[in-house]
Formats: structure tokens, sequence, C-alpha cells
């Protein structure tokens, strides 16, 4: 080994204690890590009041209750068409009449059938009658009685044609004219006057503003609770006419949802009286939600202590988290019911309870996105 170069590695060995200890920071030795944490943004729940009502409005158009296309039993020529489109018509108003001569005709030719039936009809009776009598003296053979008795039936059986026969001419003239079945509003007129028509053959389509229907889409969230309500409060309000309110009631609703934007498709009807409500109209519902006895609160700021009681975090006015043991009450469709424990305005935490301790402060936010280390 070449001895000139141990000297250099003599001062290298011996500087290299002086070389780490120069990269060593210079750290007080009593110094310890900042032990302030920063606070946490996390959604928050603010507990309403317990009788506050809940009105929801929704957009709706109105639709005709009932829109039937009324039809003549009988055809001919129209001799009466005394309505036209959008004409407003009192149940059993005339709306067409078809020529009734042809049935005015069949109907004295069949009454003066139904005429000389009866008189055959009363002969052949006062015949068994007499007939009866001369076989109680034996004056005739039972065999000429029976023989009256079958006239006397074959009469009474066509006394009974020719008078079903009259009824239905009778009817069948009742049917040239064509009357309104209900109130209401002719949508379209679908033949002229003076045309000949056939039986069944549709004259017009007429609406019934009695009462109207309003469709409306209701948003998921709200459905199952409107649906399971007993009684619920709906009114309507239609654009047309300012501010005046009528009571409505649910007819029907879907139970498909619309995958695009999540609403279910709802039917009212409402009592209009005389007020003119076309088909098409906007109008907005409202749904007046029943009051509650006590606040609800959602599920999801519902927690247990240790020894499995209900409880709450609660937000102080300085934004650090305490416990509340609360008494909860029946499970509704938007949360459970608080019957005591908490007040109206209090501010709950609503996400990440598992990470919550008391005292830790936090920055409420209210939304209902979980910032706070994850879901319950």
């Amino acid at each position: 080994m070449n001895t000139s170069t141990r000297p250099l590695l003599l001062l290298f060995a011996a500087g290299a204690p002086l070389w780490a200890t120069a990269c060593v920071p210079n750290t007080p030795s009593n110094a310890t890590p900042s032990s302030e944490a920063t606070p946490r943004p996390a959604s928050t729940f603010t507990v309403p009041m317990a009788n506050a009502s809940a009105d929801v409005t929704y957009p709706a158009q109105a639709e005709a209750l009932a829109t039937v296309e009324l039809a003549l039993r009988v055809g001919g020529p129209l001799v009466d068409l005394p309505i036209k489109e959008g004409d407003i018509v009192q149940e059993g108003d005339t709306l067409a009449r078809v020529d009734p001569r042809d049935y005015q005709v069949q109907v004295r030719a069949l009454r003066s059938q139904a005429a000389a039936a009866r008189a055959q009809r009363n002969k052949a009776r006062l015949d068994l009658e007499r007939a009866q009598k001369l076989v109680a003296t034996h004056a005739v053979p039972e065999a000429q009685l029976d023989a009256t008795q079958a006239g006397f039936q074959i009469a009474t059986a066509q006394l009974a044609q020719v008078t079903r026969s009259v009824e239905a001419a009778r009817l069948s003239l009742q049917d040239t004219t064509l009357g309104a079945p209900f109130s209401g509003r002719v949508a379209r007129v679908l033949v002229e006057n003076h045309q000949t028509v056939a039986p069944g053959q549709p004259i017009l389509r007429l609406q019934d503003t009695r009462r109207v229907m309003v469709r409306l889409n209701v948003p998921e969230r709200d459905m199952l609770a409107l649906t399971n309500e007993p009684d619920p409060k709906l009114s309507v309000r239609f654009s047309a006419h300012g501010g005046e309110s009528f009571p409505a009631e649910v007819r029907e609703y879907g139970t498909d949802i619309n995958p695009d934007t999540r609403t279910y498709e709802l039917a009212l009807t409402v009592d209009t009286g005389d007020l003119a409500i076309l088909p098409g109209m906007t109008a907005t519902v409202t749904w007046e939600r029943t009051r509650r006895a006590t606040p609800v609160i959602p599920l999801a700021t519902l927690t247990t202590t240790s020894d499995g009681r209900s409880m709450v975090w609660r937000v102080s006015p300085k934004n650090t988290l305490s416990r509340v043991v609360v008494e909860v009450g029946q499970v509704q469709n938007d949360g459970v019911e608080i019957v005591a424990g908490l007040r109206p305005g209090d501010t709950l935490l609503a996400a990440g309870l598992s990470s919550a301790s008391e005292g830790l402060e936090i920055v409420p936010r209210g939304d209902a996105i979980n910032l706070f280390g994850g879901a319950r």
C-alpha cells in the first residue's frame, strides 16, 4: 500500500464527525410538534320548527277530465246541427238530429200492427173462455178446447212480438236526436249539416268541463310521502285566472319513474265550477304538508352512545361538537321524530359522525356532502 495517501485518509476520517454535525439542524432540545389542528369542514343540519308547515309547489298542466266522441245510434241525413266548436252546452241540450220521418212512419205502422194483434189476442181469449164453459157442460169435446187454447197462446205471443217491435221503433225515433250526456265544451265537430251519417258515426267530441284534470310530475323524494298521506291538502291555481285557488283530489298516479327527471306522474281532479279552463292551460299545484307535532331530523344525524342510547352531535355557537342524548319517536319518510333533547334552531353534524369527538372544532357546511372523513 502506498503510504503517501495515509495522511489524507486520516484527515478525512477525522473530519467526518464535524461534517455530520454540521448537517444536523440547530433545533432547541425542548421543541415539540404543533398541537393545533385545523378545523375541518363538515355537513350540518338545522333542526326545524316543530309546527312549521312545509308548502311544496309543482308546475302542472290542465287536461279535460273526459273527452268523448258522440254518435247517433241511427243513420240518415242530418237536418239539425246547432253547435259549433268551442260552444258550451248543458246536459240534455240537442247537439244533432237526423231526419225522423222514416222512423215516424215505421212507428205508426208497427202501432197499427200492435192494435190488430191486440184485437186478435182479445178474440182468442173470448174463444178460450167460451170453449172452457162448453167443455164443462160436455157440449164440445176436450180436443176443441185444446185447439182454442193453442190459438190463444199464439195470439198472445204475436202481440208480445209486435209490442217489442213498437218499442224498438220508438227508441229508434228517439235516437234521431243526439243530446248532450253531460255539460261540457264542444271540442271538435266532425260532420257537416245535411250530411248523411251512418249509425255509430262520430258526430262531435265533447269535453267534460264540470271538473278538470291536472297532471304534474312529482320528485321521488316527495312521491312516497304524498301518496301515503291519508288526505293530502292539495290546491291548484291556474295562470289564466290570477290567484284564485281550487281544492284538488288525487285521481291516480303512476308507479313508473321517469329515468331522466326522476319524477312520477300524478293526476288530480279539480272542481272549477263555471270557470272556463281549457286543456293545456298552465297551473301551479300546492301541497300543504301535514303539520308536525315534533321536529324531524334526518337519520344520518343520529348515532348511539356506548350504552345504546340515541344521540346526536350538536354544533355550538363556537363551532365545537358536543354529545346530546335524545329521545326518538316514530320514523317518518323523511327522517325520525325527536321527542326530547333538541330545540328548533339547533345545528347538528350531518355526516362523518364516526370521526367526531367531544370539543372538536369544525367549519359548518349546510350541504349534504361528507367532508368530515367518511360516512357514519
